[in-house]
């Protein structure tokens, strides 16, 4: 399981999800931190990407091309839920990770790094933070996370994204 702490500082703006994720941590979950402040979460965080502020949005769809070029989504999740697949391909072709890493300041190693180990850890969930949401391209970041949850089959699973659990799954058609 993998747990990604994305502009959160959890251990001061949100204490139960804190407590939840080290609780998380002790019992084995791997632990990735994008943040480029050093929070308390990077001392115990088997990755640390320092992204420059506001280029979150480049990052995420760098990592969404890397999923897509080495088939790392969830192609059973992919074919059966999403819609404009093929369209979502075509758009993050222009986000490699060698283009990328110039806007972000990471390494295209380290997008690329990050990309795996977030698309392999099963399950996975990632938490974000008002980091994401305070600045220009926040509405369209979250949506580029959204995605990469997606994609990787991390919705409405045990250890993924359980915020619509209650809901009732509906078949598609």
């Amino acid at each position: 399981a993998g747990i990604l702490v994305w502009a959160a500082n959890l251990s001061e703006t949100a204490v139960g999800r804190y407590s939840k994720t080290l609780s998380a941590i002790n019992q084995g979950s791997a632990l990735a931190v994008v943040d480029p402040v050093n929070i308390e979460l990077t001392q115990k965080a088997d990755m640390w990407v320092k992204p420059r502020p506001g280029s979150d949005l480049a990052l995420c769809l760098a990592m969404i091309n890397v999923i897509i070029q080495e088939r790392l989504y969830d192609e059973d999740f992919v074919e059966k839920w999403s819609v404009g697949f093929d369209d979502l391909r075509n758009h993050v072709e222009q986000y490699s990770p060698a283009s990328v890493s110039e806007i972000t300041w990471v390494s295209e190693a380290s997008i690329r790094k990050l990309a795996r180990w977030y698309a392999t850890k099963k399950p996975a969930c990632i938490l974000w933070g008002n980091g994401i949401e305070h600045n220009l391209n926040g509405f369209q970041t979250g949506r580029a996370i959204s995605i990469l949850r997606a994609i990787t089959g991390n919705l409405c699973v045990p250890g993924g994204e359980l915020e619509c659990q209650s809901l009732p799954l509906i078949e598609p058609s």
